[in-house]
């Protein structure tokens, strides 16, 4: 797939689009009007905080493997058992917007979960409703989701919901247990959304360093990271909108919009969530909507409240992004950052 960046139209939409990456540019342009000759004044890189990092998890897909980072769970417990965000919206999730995630009691042994889809595969949703299931004859190794299918219809597979959803995204895929012959997911810019794959001494994927770029709630500074993106329009650290796969159960038609916060896309600042983790109504799902100024108006807005007064008061415009305009961006507390 072709990942050069587009020539676009050079419309202030596509500059909100990447807004959440400062432009390089600008970042030189401050770092000569700082003066760095003197050798002591230096710009940061905006909104790029710094990194998280996460373990990774093995599952199959179709007769190959996957590896897989939480980001969020549905319910308490298994966010708590899990060790991730408890993000209730995402339960929200239509079954159009899931990809479905298969975990066995008394799996054969080596059993690992299975996934129906990764990115690429139309099936592909970092969303993933879990299903449980139970041999109720000698248990056999599967290695495909379609195997499911086949054992459920003799019998000797019994299926039961979870009722969980968890946000399981797709690293690195195509690749085997000890991570042969595997890539990183082409629904994402390596470098720009994935810094770093960390391996264990036997070579397989172990762990996930995530890049972490700046976004107010109610005027504190979050993290969020950036992964899956419904069309696969993806900035990357220089401001250039990259194409790659897309991810199109993650559009609104696909996974509904009860599972959808707000994003908003400012001109000229960092952007606003209108939910974090610890709400109620938090979700790591989002839909980017544009927020155009008035001439003259330079207000720093740091909440979704200042974003709708603004826009109650003439000095701004709001705009959605559209159907396809929705990315999975997880919201990580300053203190879990690392440099």
């Amino acid at each position: 797939m072709d990942r050069g960046a587009e020539s676009g139209t050079g419309s202030w939409e596509e500059a909100a689009l990447r807004s959440h990456f400062r432009y390089a540019r600008v970042v030189v342009a401050l770092a000569l009007m700082l003066g760095s000759g003197a050798g002591t004044a230096r710009a940061q890189s905006g909104p790029l905080l710094g990194s998280v990092t996460h373990n990774l998890y093995f599952a199959w897909h179709d007769n190959d493997g996957l590896y897989f980072t939480l980001e969020g769970a549905s319910t308490p417990a298994y966010a708590q058992g899990n060790g991730t965000t408890y993000a209730p919206r995402i339960a929200s999730a239509a079954a159009m917007g899931s990809t479905l995630w298969f975990t066995f009691s008394n799996g054969a042994p080596g059993q690992f979960d299975l996934f129906s889809g990764d990115p690429g595969d139309p099936n592909y949703s970092p969303v993933a409703h879990v299903y449980g299931l139970i041999w109720r004859t000698r248990p056999v190794l599967l290695k495909s989701y379609n195997d499911v299918f086949t054992y459920s219809r003799t019998g000797a597979l019994v299926a039961y919901d979870t009722g969980a959803t968890l946000n399981a995204p797709v690293i690195w895929q195509e690749t085997d247990l000890s991570g042969n012959g595997g890539h990183m997911a082409t629904s994402l810019l390596a470098g720009t959304q994935v810094r770093e794959i960390r391996r264990t001494a036997g070579g397989a994927p172990d762990q996930a360093v995530l890049n972490a770029f700046r976004a107010y709630f109610n005027n504190q500074v979050y993290g969020f990271l950036d992964l899956d993106h419904a069309d696969g329009r993806v900035p990357d650290l220089s401001g250039q909108i990259q194409q790659v796969t897309p991810v199109p159960r993650l559009a609104r038609p696909q996974i509904g919009s009860a599972a959808i916060g707000k994003l908003y896309a400012i001109e000229g600042q960092d952007a606003v969530v209108n939910t974090v983790p610890g709400r109620a109504d938090y979700t790591p799902l989002w839909q980017i909507i544009f927020v155009s100024r008035q001439s003259g108006f330079t207000t720093l807005l740091t909440s979704e409240q200042a974003v709708l007064a603004a826009q109650a008061a003439g000095r701004v415009t709001l705009q959605s992004g559209g159907d396809n305009a929705i990315f999975n961006c997880p919201i990580v507390p300053t203190g879990a950052i690392q440099p």
